[in-house]
């Protein structure tokens, strides 16, 4: 029970983290009381439970890591510790190919403008989003069971 306290008030901390930088304190404690409510079915001991807080923390880290590249880094640890924790692991694969696909796309001269500087990273955080990126989806191999462990989700 402690455990799975932990991880999700890990997940809320890390979404109060970054909610309160784009929305401010009172609109980010709305929608957290929101996903509260929203989500509280989930709170209870699951074997997923550890996938909460570090999908939040991938997605933390892309978002972070889009003004700063250096914190794009700890992609690959978080990816290795998810692919040994719970099968899961393909959401924060999805989450990351998403950041690199939108980054890329953002350079496409054929997509209306706007959504072109929505999309876009800067140069030096789009290069490091791309080798870190790979690396981490790359790292999530590192596990008993290889590529095995990619495909069981979708074999049960």
């Amino acid at each position: 029970m402690i455990a799975s306290a932990a991880c999700f008030i890990a997940t809320f901390a890390i979404l109060a983290r970054h909610l309160t930088r784009t929305l401010g304190p009172v609109a980010s404690t709305a929608l957290l009381i929101w996903v509260a409510a929203t989500v509280s079915e989930r709170f209870l001991i699951r074997p997923e439970m550890a996938s909460f807080p570090l999908l939040a923390a991938v997605q933390l880290v892309l978002v972070e890591g889009r003004r700063n590249p250096k914190r794009l880094r700890w992609l690959v640890p978080l990816m290795i510790g998810w692919a040994n924790m719970h099968a899961p692991v393909h959401r924060g694969v999805a989450a990351i190919a998403a950041a690199i696909g939108g980054a890329l796309l953002a350079e496409t001269k054929g997509l209306p403008a706007r959504w072109r500087e929505d999309s876009a990273w800067p140069a030096e955080s789009r290069r490091a989003l791309q080798i870190w990126g790979g690396a981490a989806i790359g790292a999530t191999l590192a596990n008993p069971y290889l590529l095995r462990a990619w495909l069981f989700p979708s074999s049960s």
